[in-house]
């Protein structure tokens, strides 16, 4: 990742990804999701991960 911090008020900061971050990025794409439907899974009163109207409470 490269950043850039452009002067003045207020301060600006660029991010962007190198050519090997650009190569993660599927990676990182399918990290995220996973993260999201664990975090859907452990929510309270949810025991698994159905359509709506399909769930099944506990």
């Amino acid at each position: 990742m490269t950043v850039e911090r452009r002067r003045g008020f207020p301060v600006r900061t660029r991010y962007d990804l190198t050519e090997a971050g650009r190569a993660l990025r599927p990676l990182l794409v399918e990290l995220y999701a996973t993260g999201e439907r664990l975090l859907r899974l452990n929510r309270p009163g949810f025991r698994d991960e159905q359509p709506p109207g399909q769930r099944v409470r506990r």
